[in-house]
C-alpha cells in the first residue's frame, strides 16, 4: 500500500491545482476544530498532506508507512475513553466497512465538545471518466 500512497504524494507535488483546492479546504477544516484541550487525529491520512498545514495533528492511516505517527484501524482506536480533542477525516468515511462502528468509537474516544470534522467527496458528473 506504502507505493499507492507514494503515488499520492507525487501527485500531490506535481499538481499545484490540487494543492491550491485541498489548502482552502484544510483552512476550513482547522478553523472549525474544537478548541477544546487535547490532541488531534488524523484518520486515513494517507500521504500525510494534512500535517503541512497543522503539524502537531497525529497523522494515523490503517497502512504503515514510514511518514504517518500511527498506524491502527479507525473502528478500534488505541486511544483512552475521552482523551482526544477532535477527529479528522479526509475523503476517508466512504471507505470505512462499518461507519456506525466508527462514529461508536469516536463517541468513545473524543473529550465532551470533541468534534469529529470531515470533508467526503462528492460523485458529480466531473467526477467519473466519460
Amino acid at each position: 500500500m506504502e507505493n499507492i500512497l507514494e503515488k499520492h504524494k507525487e501527485i500531490w507535488e506535481k499538481k499545484k491545482i490540487l494543492r491550491v483546492i485541498y489548502e482552502e479546504w484544510y483552512k476550513k477544516i482547522i478553523d472549525n476544530l474544537s478548541q477544546v484541550d487535547g490532541k488531534t487525529v488524523e484518520l486515513g491520512a494517507g500521504s500525510g498532506n494534512f500535517k503541512d498545514y497543522k503539524p502537531d495533528v497525529i497523522s494515523a492511516d490503517i497502512d504503515k508507512c514510514d511518514w504517518l505517527d500511527m498506524c491502527f484501524d479507525a473502528h478500534v482506536m488505541p486511544f483512552e475513553n475521552n482523551s482526544l480533542s477532535n477527529i479528522v477525516m479526509i475523503d476517508v468515511l466512504h471507505h470505512l466497512y462499518n461507519p456506525v462502528k466508527f462514529l461508536n468509537e469516536a463517541d468513545r474516544v473524543l473529550k465532551k465538545g470533541g468534534r469529529v470534522v470531515m470533508l467526503e467527496p462528492f460523485p458529480s458528473p466531473f467526477s467519473h471518466d466519460l
